[in-house]
């Protein structure tokens, strides 16, 4: 296809704004479009582009190839036909793939230099020319080299990055300071990399100092604004400050760590003091905040306590309390499931699983929540079968199917696996009438072959779509008594059908009708009775027609 050739660059450029198009560019240069097919037969132009995600772009050319007739993209900002930066990628590439494409009548290959190989042969003189001038149309760039300038000019650097992050922010915004979900992915994108390129200039050079200001600076400005965080843009833009963050904690001296420590603190972000800080002094000041924590957590932010009880055996461990003081201020708190679960898994890494079943059996006695339970009978499980105690497994295994939701049938395939026949029947005997399987009840009636069962639940359940899924294993066995029970949830269900897709689906269950014995005979007789009761729905009609009744 020679789309690119016969598109003018300015035309598809008009289709977007001015930033959407720079970000398109960004991602170009980045080497974010992954593939570009162009098919000759569709007229179509077909990329992936990384993203937050893999994103799909279709171009859509008229016949001539001249002129977009459509373009679209799976991304979020695509969805109500806007033009985006990854649709700008794809024809940014789509025009360089033809400026690389080789002159066929040329008889000879030119060597390409790479542009490492051209650097290097540079003279200094037009090195430093050559860079000037890139730093004077590149502002990143040319704020990377003056971060460089060892002669105090980062301060100025770091003054400018604060105007530009402020700038960021409240172009953003609306009038009334909200970030909406349009702008927010952009705006985290393009504040993440400005940090991370200044901070690691920074972090370079060893300027914690600076670095620290400006990130917790970027950090402050974002979070004094409402935002719409659905894509996900926030998450990222944290991320990126905690492995400053990081590196600030583990090479600052002690005086720099103090003051990031307080900043933390006064902006109650309790997470990043307890995980950056390990030493003694600070971990002491976590169990302060700690303590203070448990005495003042009101009841309806309880959900927070288990966090800062584990967090507080963790430091106490750092701190090299004895084991005894560290049971002792978690038994005050064993009323919690948080807690005794903690305590479980200790004792499981430990191999002590004699303290792990004896705490597990009385938690079960403790919580009722089923969601505990299922949590706990699943490490019995667990102990048991890395104990090879294989009666107490079979009895765990039973508790859990019969006392615990069941799902799926991974527990009961297991159970089964372990029982002779005499004792399986009595245990399905009783499992079968048990409310724990009420979500499987139907598969496990038709795994273990009993149809009449099987058949009795789908009447009383009075869906044509269970008597589709279970179809071709009741029409096997149970071929009339099936037909019949089939056709009165039909003959009910027509009734109150009231759209297209409902008669569809019912007259394909119809036609399903002619494989029993019979059928053909049956299934006409129902559709010519339909059409006679309901001769009004026209769509009805056209259903039956369409699946070959002669209506």
């Amino acid at each position: 296809m020679n789309s690119g050739e016969r598109m003018k660059k300015a035309e598809w450029e008009n289709y977007f704004a001015p930033q959407i198009l720079k970000r398109g560019f960004d991602y170009y240069r980045s080497g974010c479009v992954l593939s570009l097919d162009e098919d000759d037969t569709e007229n179509c132009i077909e990329a992936v582009v990384s993203g937050t995600e893999d994103y799909f772009v279709n171009i859509y050319l008229d016949k001539s190839q001249k002129n977009i007739v459509e373009m679209d993209c799976d991304c979020p900002y695509a969805e109500d036909g806007s033009h985006c930066k990854h649709m700008a990628a794809v024809l940014y590439a789509v025009d360089d793939n033809l400026r690389n494409v080789p002159d066929k009548t040329s008889n000879c290959t030119k060597q390409v230099k790479s542009i490492e190989e051209i650097i290097e042969s540079l003279t200094e003189n037009k090195a430093k020319e050559l860079l000037l001038f890139a730093a004077e149309n590149d502002k990143k760039l040319a704020k990377k080299i003056m971060l460089n300038d060892t002669e105090g000019n980062s301060e100025d650097c770091i003054s400018d990055a604060k105007r530009e992050i402020r700038l960021l922010i409240c172009n953003s915004a609306d009038r009334y300071g909200y970030i909406d979900y349009y702008d927010a992915y952009d705006l985290t994108n393009d504040l993440t990399d400005l940090v991370s390129d200044v901070a690691d200039t920074l972090l370079e050079q060893e300027d914690y100092t600076n670095a620290l200001e400006l990130v917790c600076y970027a950090y402050e400005e974002l979070n004094s604004f409402e935002m719409d965080d659905s894509d996900g843009g926030l998450s990222m833009f944290e991320s990126t400050c905690n492995d400053i963050w990081k590196e600030i904690a583990e090479n600052a001296d002690t005086d720099l760590k103090r003051k990031a420590y307080n900043w933390f603190f006064n902006h109650h972000m309790h997470n990043q003091m307890f995980e950056l800080f390990n030493d003694c002094e600070f971990l002491e000041k976590d169990l302060e905040i700690i303590d203070y924590e448990l005495e003042n957590t009101p009841e309806s932010r309880s959900y927070y306590l288990p966090y800062y009880i584990q967090t507080k055996c963790g430091i106490m461990r750092q701190l090299e309390y004895p084991q005894s003081a560290i049971d002792s201020f978690r038994n005050k708190y064993r009323h919690l499931h948080e807690i005794r679960w903690q305590e479980a898994k200790e004792y499981i890494d430990n191999r002590q699983y004699d303290k792990a079943e004896k705490l597990i059996l009385q938690s079960k006695t403790i919580d009722k929540n089923t969601g505990y339970l299922e949590n706990w009978s699943d490490l019995l499980l667990g102990i048991y079968r890395e104990t090879n105690q294989t009666n107490k497994y079979k009895q765990e295994l039973e508790y859990m199917i019969f006392n615990i939701n069941q799902f799926n049938f991974t527990y009961i395939t297991e159970l089964k696996s372990l029982t002779d026949k005499q004792e399986w029947n009595d245990i399905l005997n009783k499992l079968i009438h048990s409310k724990s399987v009420d979500y499987i009840k139907s598969d496990l009636l038709c795994r273990e072959g009993l149809y009449h069962e099987l058949l009795n639940l789908l009447i009383a359940k009075g869906s044509s779509n269970y008597f589709s899924k279970y179809d071709d294993f009741l029409r096997k066995r149970l071929p009339i008594e099936t037909r019949d029970e089939f056709l009165k949830v039909l003959n009910i269900e027509i009734q109150s059908a009231n759209s297209r897709n409902k008669y569809a689906d019912l007259a394909h269950k119809l036609c399903r009708i002619k494989k029993y014995p019979d059928g053909a005979a049956l299934a006409n007789n129902t559709a010519q009775d339909w059409a006679e009761k309901y001769k009004r729905r026209s769509a009805m009609l056209q259903e039956l027609r369409y699946v070959g009744f002669d209506v």
